[in-house]
């Protein structure tokens, strides 16, 4: 018999956030071409449909992780998981406002079922092996939106519509709820509370502090698949994002496998600081009229950098 490395609901969450990205993250990479260009929107349309999604979303992951406390972590997993369909349905609306409602009310439910996900994978496994748990998952999520990236480009050159496009994204977003459903009750020891030390707490502060900073200078990767889609054409836009989640993926394998003596210097000099190269790459390929091999970097750079 076969020793898994860890418990089987491990390998259930993980390849569940992989058929998820693999569903939604199609949505997510066409919904701007599909807004603006396809759909007629003013360009601040789509970016108050991203702000929305985004922030309110935000209070609909503070509210599942407080019922998955009340009612259970799975149940609230398998209702938020199996509410995100509703924005591959985005592509049936020939309005704008319905269309970016829809897709709204899918994101809300992928972000009210992420914390409850995220506390099944803590219950399953112990301090020695969650980390590398995470790392498995986190892998799997980001290699299914690579394939939904591919996806999305390769179905559009086909010459299938968005509102088939989107569509077929409820097929794996199906799986990846049957897989929550799979998973069954563990028992974990409790972990003894970790001592805070001062400088911890410091840490703590200024990678809130920055993370917050971050929120407000980085943008919506539609905004640079839209800038390629309106100057070129709709398939060099979509090219944007099989090669900003192709680098990320690599990206973020390889700081998997870096030991660094300084994490946090770590996570500014690769994470924050390759991000604002790749955005002010990004915006003087736009101001000078630079090539596409150019923008493509800067996009490749942003990629790496938000790994």
């Amino acid at each position: 018999m076969v020793k898994l490395r860890f418990h089987p609901n491990v390998y259930l969450l993980s390849f569940s956030a992989f058929f998820a990205d693999l569903g939604y993250q199609i949505v997510v990479g066409g919904l701007s071409v599909f807004i603006v260009l396809i759909l007629h929107a003013p360009i601040w349309v789509f970016a108050v449909i991203e702000a929305v999604s985004y922030g309110v979303g935000a209070l609909f992951a503070y509210v599942g992780g407080f019922l998955a406390d009340r009612y259970g972590a799975k149940k609230i997993s398998i209702i938020g998981n199996s509410l995100i369909p509703i924005l591959s349905f985005t592509g049936l609306f020939r309005n704008y406002a319905a269309a970016g409602s829809v897709y709204i009310s899918g994101w809300w439910a992928r972000n009210f079922r992420s914390p409850p996900r995220r506390v099944l994978l803590v219950e399953s496994t112990t301090a020695e092996n969650r980390t590398r748990a995470f790392g498995l998952l986190h892998g799997l999520d980001v290699g299914g939106g690579v394939i939904a990236s591919i996806l999305l480009i390769s179905l559009y050159l086909l010459g299938f519509s968005f509102a088939v496009i989107f569509i077929v994204s409820i097929f794996p977003l199906i799986v990846s709820t049957l897989l929550i459903v799979a998973t069954r009750p563990t028992v974990r020891e409790s972990d003894a509370p970790a001592e805070r030390k001062p400088v911890e707490v410091r840490t703590m502060t200024g990678i809130l502090i920055a993370t917050a900073l971050f929120g407000f200078s980085y943008y919506s990767i539609g905004f640079p698949i839209l800038t390629e889609a309106t100057t070129v054409s709709i398939a060099y836009g979509l090219l944007v994002y099989p090669i900003f989640m192709s680098v990320s993926a690599a990206g973020g394998f390889m700081y998997s496998r870096i030991r660094a003596k300084r994490e946090i210097r770590q996570l500014g000099l690769f994470g924050y600081g390759l991000a604002g190269l790749g955005a002010l790459g990004i915006l003087l390929d736009i101001l000078l009229h630079g090539s596409f091999a150019y923008y493509y970097l800067s996009v490749a750079v942003l990629g790496l950098g938000t790994s």
